[in-house]
């Protein structure tokens, strides 16, 4: 027997929270050894460096815009799913994925950062950590979309 929608939105919402947790701790840890690398007097790339910052802005910009559009397009997929159970796993794999595109990004950055010690990398790394953190669902987001699932007509 499966569990209510509600149920099995709020064990989502648990499981969601965690792997959110973990992708965090691993921006952070990673983060943490970089620091700590050029701290003990890391050799820097310092030829032909320029493309990385092209490549680091257009990362990101292009990994947030692909992750808003990824998201919109697997959650309306979701939505087209007859079973219920199916909807909040379809769901759950548009926030993971959302989530990943930013974190790789983020690590691109933190990469580039590693590898020639230029601060415009922590910035951008800053503002890829900013989008993770605002990517992430809330309780109203899964209450919503909960909502939202009950609503659309199964076919």
């Amino acid at each position: 027997m499966k569990n209510p929608p509600e149920l099995e939105g709020a064990s989502a919402f648990k499981v969601m929270t965690i792997v959110f947790g973990a992708l965090l701790l691993g921006q952070i840890v990673f983060l943490s050894v970089i620091l700590v690398l050029h701290s003990q007097n890391f050799e820097f790339i310092t030829e032909s460096t320029d493309i990385f910052a092209y490549a680091g802005t257009g990362g990101l910009l292009a990994g947030v815009g692909a992750s808003s559009v990824l998201y919109r397009s697997l959650l309306k997929s979701a939505m087209s799913e007859s079973d219920l159970h199916s909807r909040i796993a379809r769901f759950n794999a548009a926030v993971l994925v959302r989530l990943a595109v930013i974190e790789g990004t983020n690590f691109l950055n933190l990469a580039f950062y590693l590898l020639t010690g230029n601060n415009l990398f922590l910035l951008l790394f800053a503002f890829g950590f900013t989008a993770f953190i605002l990517a992430r669902p809330g309780k109203d987001t899964y209450a919503g979309v909960l909502q939202h699932i009950h609503a659309t007509p199964i076919e």
